[in-house]
């Protein structure tokens, strides 16, 4: 998975030919949001399918050195069965401690940074919204100022202006709150 190169709105705005044409600023931060949720999925999927088969493979091992153990009960062989039951023992043992660590220490990391998913989409429906709003104001107050010379048109340019200046100052909170969301992704991939 490679690492967030987290752009602002307004770095992207100015480097938007750099970026395919046809996939927006929100699209490309939510795509990515998707593939490392995908394959955050696809690395829980694959631990759990490793620690079925420790298990699997250790049930087997057990299962294996009784079967011989009942069969070569009273033969010369039985001590060559006692050392296959220490051996599946000691792997059996070590499987579990390793089963723990896992399951404890990695999965609950996992868990953690998994969970800082909904944020992130939240965090970016948000900023969606408020580039929406600011870029609606912003050709407002451009309309308005164009048409500045009429009388009538006084009060509502100040109105757009107030709105615009509104709409700046939420979309430099949203874009804050955004940064946070990747950086707390970013803390949680190290934590993984």
């Amino acid at each position: 998975m490679e690492s967030v190169r987290y752009l602002s709105y307004q770095q992207w705005k100015d480097r938007k030919c750099d970026v395919a044409k046809n996939m927006t600023y929100h699209q490309k931060l939510l795509s990515y949001v998707e593939a490392l949720e995908a394959n955050t999925t696809s690395i829980d999927k694959l631990i759990t399918g490793y620690l079925d088969a420790t298990n699997s493979f250790c049930g087997a091992g057990s299962q294996l050195a009784e079967a011989f153990s009942l069969v070569l009960k009273e033969t010369p062989l039985l001590e060559i069965t006692q050392q296959l039951k220490q051996v599946v023992e000691e792997v059996d043992h070590v499987s579990h401690k390793s089963s723990v660590h896992i399951t404890n220490y990695i999965l609950g990391s996992l868990c953690e940074f998994t969970a800082t998913f909904p944020g992130l989409r939240r965090s970016i429906e948000a900023h969606k919204r408020s580039v929406q709003n600011y870029e609606t104001c912003q050709e407002t107050l451009d309309l308005l100022e164009k048409e500045e010379g009429l009388p009538c048109e006084a009060q509502r340019l100040r109105t757009a202006r107030q709105r615009f200046r509104s709409a700046t100052e939420e979309l430099a909170t949203e874009e804050e709150f955004l940064y946070r969301s990747f950086a707390e992704v970013e803390e949680n991939k190290v934590k993984v």
